[in-house]
């Protein structure tokens, strides 16, 4: 079972996630809202996912199953493939083998619903059968996957584990609870306010990235200058005295592991969650940075964001995300699976290699002969040598004199003499626009 070039662990998780994102969606305008997840092992793997939201609507139930159609009753933006099943049309071999495909049960009314099944005719096109009357008692919505599958269910487990403890920061109004073998994971969020649920999603973003790591592949911590920098499996953490900095780098929206990381919408589902921001929450999302001034003959562009996260009291940032989501058009790399980082080739430390990318990259290759997606270390540098140290300007404008004064003498020692703000803005642009041949706007 693999989609979109995931391995079958992989693949099994994307359509877990999917389910539990459509039952998130369903449960948004619920009182007292549960998501259950049960992972049971049965010659195979039976998954279920449970929800007290809002139900199908009887009217599009023949169209489940067909990609990116909606069948909720109350639609949201989370869920994007329709329920879970972007993997129907991909696995049909898989389903076609499944002794018990895929069933539903869904709410239509107080206390009545019905049961269905869902399979792929000779075309590989899904139909609605056994479609019968039955009882609703606790849950609106029912879907039982079967799997038949010899992959490492913990590592499938792990996975969801992680992805619903971040969505019980999104989402503290609904409690998620897993189920296996024996063991009740249950996390429901008591932090309330959107300033508290982004203060304690930072304190635990290295400790989810933590999961499902072995040998030396955990995080890697530098210390240059009083600045320390922690790299986790898809987020680069920086602290200082006058406060932190989250990465987030992704590629189409996934986010960049290590050979040893599982797939998680940890970049997605922050971003919407940062966005979400207002002042009446302590958070000024600041604009968009603009697109590379150039691009990539394989198609490859570049986009970063920055968010301030303000304190109320002194209006002085605390911790500062930025999002960098490379966008990939050409179809050949829909194969996300190849995208994740090699073996030993550690991120760059993030905050560092803002304001060193000027004299770490002469030696590098040039921009148009980058091919392929191998080069991560190269790539990745180039994307911060030329898109966050231009932006490094805007952050030391929301720093105190101190703190700038710290990243200037840094500078100086490594032998690059900046005057002020708008000198380190010119020079930063024109040597890296020198170093990989551009034109300068």
């Amino acid at each position: 079972m693999e989609v979109l070039g995931f391995d079958a662990g992989n693949s099994i998780f994307m359509t877990l996630k999917e389910l539990v994102d459509n039952a998130t969606d369903a449960c948004i305008n619920t009182n007292g809202a549960k998501i259950c997840v049960e992972i049971n092992d049965c010659y195979g793997y039976e998954i279920t996912v449970s929800d007290n939201g809002c139900g199908l609507d009887p009217s599009s139930i023949e169209s489940i199953g067909i990609l990116f159609s909606s069948v909720k009753a109350n639609s949201h933006s989370l869920g994007r493939f329709g329920l879970g099943l972007k993997s129907v049309n991909c696995t049909h071999k898989q389903i076609l083998q499944c002794s018990k495909l895929i069933s539903f049960i869904t709410k239509i009314a107080a206390s009545s619903g019905i049961s269905f099944k869902l399979a792929l005719d000779n075309e590989y096109q899904p139909y609605v059968y056994n479609v019968t009357e039955t009882s609703v008692c606790d849950w609106s919505t029912v879907i039982s996957v079967f799997i038949n599958s010899n992959i490492d269910i913990s590592v499938v487990l792990n996975s969801i584990l992680g992805y619903s403890k971040m969505l019980s920061f999104l989402h503290p109004v609904i409690s998620y609870s897993i189920q296996h073998a024996g063991h009740i994971y249950v996390y429901h969020m008591t932090q309330k306010s959107h300033l508290e649920r982004v203060s304690a999603l930072i304190s635990d973003i290295i400790v989810i990235s933590q999961i499902d790591t072995t040998g030396d592949c955990g995080s890697d911590t530098n210390s240059v200058d009083g600045i320390n920098v922690t790299a986790g499996l898809f987020s680069e953490r920086v602290e200082c005295r006058y406060g932190n900095c989250v990465i987030f780098t992704s590629v189409n929206g996934m986010p960049l592991l290590s050979k040893y990381a599982k797939p998680c919408s940890i970049y997605c589902g922050c971003s919407k969650f940062i966005e979400k921001g207002g002042h009446e929450f302590g958070i000024s999302p600041s604009r968009n940075c603009p697109k590379l001034p150039f691009k990539f003959e394989n198609g490859l562009e570049n986009v970063a964001s920055i968010t301030n996260v303000k304190l109320p009291e002194d209006g002085k940032w605390a911790n500062l995300f930025m999002i960098v989501d490379v966008k990939i058009s050409d179809p050949k790399y829909g194969d996300l699976a190849k995208t994740h980082i090699k073996n030993g080739e550690v991120k760059e430390r993030v905050y560092i290699s803002c304001v060193e990318a000027m004299t770490q990259l002469k030696s590098q290759v040039g921009v148009y002969e980058l091919e392929s997606l191998s080069n991560y270390k190269t790539r990745i540098g180039l994307f911060y040598s030329k898109q966050l140290a231009l932006n490094i300007v805007s952050i030391l404008n929301h720093s105190t004199d101190d703190f700038r004064e710290r990243v200037f003498a840094y500078l100086r020692c490594k032998g690059i003499n900046y005057n002020n703000i708008k000198r380190l803005e010119t020079l930063i642009e024109k040597k890296i626009n020198e170093q990989f041949g551009l034109s300068s706007n």
